[in-house]
């Protein structure tokens, strides 16, 4: 494994190994070992730097993975685990085994806390998931916890996976509630061109899921979606695609924004994406966190369920603001006429009454006039009113050759990212005394 073969110098300031270095030393042959330690089961695209705990049942081990920049980087290896008395993927509570899953840790408990079977603290994880109600498995009480000092022959737990108190001991400064947890039968790790080839290729199945359902391409969408789907509300997959339809003629259009997305492998079988969804349609809009489940239909990834959490919505779509605003005062100052006003609505209206067309004319004589305009704003505020619309506000300092003024104006905007536009326009000057 790569903590007992790597030289150190291929390792970078934190004792990790970076994909980067990875890549390098595939022209090693001495070292081609060393390309077999990116893991096949943790992936992500914009993602902050996260850990994840991947756990190996077939040797009893663990490991520690950071992505940092969307590159994995192994942290840390455990070996000597205990796991559930009866081997197999747990089905019913009571079966003593280890369930086989993409978990997140829910909290920790101190060892003050707990019984002493349990050791030095323990931190319970969210089994069973949406993929296990959804597919007839129970149980409860699952953890990731220490053992009992006194009794160090014991070498089975009720399902839990056991770490030694040492282990558990460092743990508590490194993971936290949500952490993901991948347990497995068994861990793959290949080489970095490969890895980079499995990253691909799952975003590229999740574009097409995100792409198909924003552009109500039920036909795409269906064929992505496992014949035994079932909502966490049970609906099956019929049912799940009549509502996709029936939203597609109440929302005809809609923007899907992901962020923070990360693609978890269990194994061959099962991907689950994780990410942050921003959803915006007429009148509407939601963020959340969303889950999605993927298992193998005819070899084939496909939606068997998902799972949707809401977030508040608390400065939403600044960046996106701050963007389209960014992009109106370039057109104003480089005058490009055209690209200014596709920032306004059809229906939009200034303090003065002028409509698109009147403004387009008054607008036309002042580029042509003042070609050397020079517009600085501070100050901006956000404030959301509803039905998609933003207030816009901020001080507004303009300079001319020939003219020159201060003032706070005030937009009213519409619409979602990268959609926005322009209803209405008022500028109230500040006089000097």
């Amino acid at each position: 494994m790569i903590k007992q073969l790597l030289p150190t110098s291929l390792l970078n300031r934190s004792g990790l190994l970076s994909l980067t270095t990875a890549l390098l030393i595939t022209a090693l042959p001495e070292l081609a070992i060393a390309v077999q330690e990116l893991p096949n089961h943790i992936f992500s695209r914009n993602g902050g730097n996260s850990t994840t705990v991947l756990v190996d049942k077939r040797t009893r081990s663990a490991y520690l993975v950071d992505l940092e920049q969307d590159e994995p980087r192994l942290r840390r290896s455990f070996d000597d685990l205990l796991f559930g008395e009866n081997d197999g993927e747990k089905l019913y509570e009571g079966d003593k085994r280890t369930p086989e899953g993409v978990y997140r840790i829910t909290n920790y408990i101190p060892k003050d806390k707990l019984a002493p079977i349990y050791g030095a603290g323990a931190f319970p994880i969210n089994y069973p998931n949406t993929l296990d109600r959804m597919e007839g498995r129970n149980g409860s009480g699952i953890w990731l916890h220490g053992r009992d000092d006194n009794d160090p022959q014991k070498q089975v737990t009720r399902g839990c996976v056991a770490f030694n108190n040492n282990q558990i001991g460092e743990l508590k400064s490194l993971l936290q509630k949500d952490t993901p947890v991948i347990i497995t039968r068994e861990t793959q790790f290949i080489p970095a061109t490969e890895y980079q080839q499995q990253r691909e290729a799952l975003f590229s199945l999740f574009d097409r899921f995100i792409e198909a359902w924003e552009g109500g391409d039920l036909d795409t969408l269906g064929d992505l979606v496992h014949p035994n789907f079932h909502s966490p509300g049970g609906i099956d997959r019929e049912g799940w695609l009549d509502r996709k339809a029936q939203l597609n003629q109440l929302y005809p259009k809609r923007v899907i924004d992901t962020d923070d997305v990360y693609a978890f492998k269990e194994d061959g079988k099962q991907v689950v994406f994780d990410f942050t969804q921003s959803y915006c349609a007429d009148n509407m809009r939601a963020r959340g966190k969303k889950k999605l489940y993927f298992k193998r239909d005819n070899g084939k990834l496909k939606l068997i369920t998902e799972a949707y959490s809401a977030l508040p919505m608390d400065q939403v779509d600044r960046k996106q603001i701050d963007h389209f605003i960014n992009d109106w005062l370039d057109a104003w100052r480089t005058v490009d006429l055209d690209r200014y006003l596709r920032h306004y609505d059809s229906g939009f209206r200034d303090s003065s009454g002028k409509n698109l067309s009147q403004w387009r004319d008054y607008k036309r004589t002042l580029f042509t006039e003042r070609p050397d305009q020079q517009i600085e704003i501070n100050d901006l505020s956000i404030r959301e009113l509803t039905n998609n619309r933003y207030q816009i506000r901020f001080r507004q300092d303009y300079r001319s050759a020939e003219y020159a003024d201060s003032g706070i104006k005030t937009l009213i905007v519409k619409g979602c990212p990268g959609e926005f536009q322009i209803v209405s326009e008022r500028w109230r000057e500040l006089r000097s005394h």
